[in-house]
């Protein structure tokens, strides 16, 4: 997605133009889904991590979109 900004072209989101209901509602979001997700304990593996990051990353482009 590209979209014209006052400084010049944005790729991906553009998260300045995101109104103060698109902000409550991306929060609103990842907290129901943090919610499902277990956290890492002390003791973990290097793929647990691993699977974390990308469960991150993947929400965060969900939570996004859907803004």
């Amino acid at each position: 997605m590209q979209e014209e900004a006052d400084h010049g072209m944005v790729v991906g989101w553009n998260s300045a133009a995101m109104t103060e209901e698109d902000a409550e509602a991306a929060e609103k979001l990842s907290a129901g889904l943090a919610e499902e997700r277990a956290h890492l304990e002390a003791e973990c593996s290097e793929d647990e991590v691993d699977q974390v990051a990308t469960w991150c990353q993947g929400t965060v482009s969900s939570i996004l979109n859907a803004t």
